[in-house]
């Protein structure tokens, strides 16, 4: 038999190559067939955070009858005010683009209380993860400066009057106030059906003593956050350590855990009468400005100084400009831009409490190096600082 013709009239071989006259490979366009266009790559958007309103009620009506206290959340708030004598607060926190762009609550919170005596500042970061966190968060910091000012209030004459003993009452204090939290978080999971564990949250606390003797700042933490000091002298000292596991965020213990007392026992005690300012804070700063223990000083340098039009931190993608913080009688709106810096990949809550000695008190600026920040023009309104500086108020009212 003649060998089979393996081709057909188009020239398609049996292992499919296409061939033209002679075995040569056939060209499409000889059989009528257009050559195929490159396709271009589709065009990709850059991802974009969107900020959306919060969706449902801050506090679930299962668990509203237990509070105990009336609370109307705002998604930003800031605010200025005197302290005790000597000394101003400035307070703000941010919800994160994360939850902006969920759709959810912030889940930090701050609580402070002024007396002629004595100051508390709480800062507490909800654990994300855990559903009524930004319940756990508010409760704890209203919770233990309600307990310690109710406490200190009470036992301010016999203090007065042996100052020897404020350290040691000052720990009780602390430790029972915590863990009085503790206990109403339990209580508050078990009377609306949930787990302890669904309020997690982080404690950073600072009670300023100056009742008697030297000033002094007691401190406790537990969980992650921070609190710094800025020296006389310019010099920034991180304080605490972070209680966390071997990852970011991960921490190893919250309030209200079992462990969260026992932390919170520790407690560092600090000499005021060498210091001009403290800042509390939350994750949403610590991670952004890791390691805080040599980055705080250039945190208090903004505070100080502003943050010059087109100047940006190191590793920063942006930040708004904005005039001084400490001294200023914008104190409080100048604090809420600060916190709205910008740094790929940080997009949690922000919350920062600056306790700070009253402007005409202040000494010099902290020492910042330029490898750090590189200021480019005058920040807007640093006369209006300095101004402050020689005799301004920031705006009180009743604590």
């Amino acid at each position: 038999m003649p060998e089979e013709d393996l081709t057909d009239p188009v020239g398609h071989k049996a292992d499919g190559e296409s061939t033209g006259k002679g075995g040569e490979p056939a060209r499409l366009e000889s059989v009528g067939i257009e050559s195929p266009q490159p396709v271009p790559p589709p065009v990709l958007k850059a991802a974009t955070w969107q900020e959306k309103d919060e969706e449902g009620p801050w506090c679930p009506d299962p668990i509203h009858p237990y509070l105990g206290f009336e609370f109307r959340y705002e998604r930003n708030p800031h605010e200025a005010k005197s302290a005790s004598p000597g000394w101003h607060i400035v307070a703000a926190t941010r919800r994160g683009r994360m939850h902006a762009h969920q759709g959810t609550h912030r889940e930090d919170a701050y609580h402070f209380h002024i007396d002629d005596d004595f100051t508390i500042v709480c800062v507490s970061d909800g654990a994300g993860s855990y559903q009524y966190s930004r319940i756990g968060s508010e409760s704890t910091c209203r919770k233990v400066v309600a307990e310690v000012a109710r406490t200190l209030e009470s036992l301010c004459g016999k203090l007065k009057a042996s100052p020897e003993i404020v350290e040691e009452q000052m720990k009780r204090t602390i430790e029972e106030a915590v863990a009085g939290a503790c206990g109403f978080l339990h209580h508050l999971a078990r009377e609306s059906g949930s787990k302890p564990k669904d309020f997690r949250c982080t404690l950073v606390l600072g009670v300023l003593w100056q009742g008697s003797g030297s000033p002094k700042l007691f401190f406790s933490q537990v969980g992650d956050g921070f609190m710094a000091s800025l020296a006389k002298d310019g010099k920034a000292q991180r304080h605490g350590k972070s209680d966390s596991g071997d990852f970011s965020g991960e921490v190893n213990c919250f309030v209200p855990d079992e462990g969260a007392v026992e932390n919170a026992k520790v407690i560092e005690v600090i000499d005021a009468s060498n210091e001009d300012a403290f800042i509390f804070c939350s994750d949403g700063i610590e991670d952004p400005f890791y390691p805080t223990e040599k980055k705080s000083e250039v945190i208090f340098q903004q505070l100080r100084d502003g943050v010059a039009d087109g100047a940006k931190l190191e590793g920063f993608t942006a930040q708004k400009p904005h005039g001084p913080v400490i001294g200023s009688t914008e104190a409080g709106e100048r604090l809420a831009t600060w916190l709205s810096f910008e740094k790929k990949g940080e997009n949690d809550d922000r919350t920062m409490v600056v306790l700070h000695r009253s402007a005409a008190m202040l000494d010099r600026s902290p020492k910042v190096s330029a490898t750090i920040m590189a200021p480019v023009h005058p920040a807007p309104g640093a006369a209006e600082g300095i101004a402050a500086a020689v005799g301004g108020q920031i705006p009180g009212g009743e604590p």
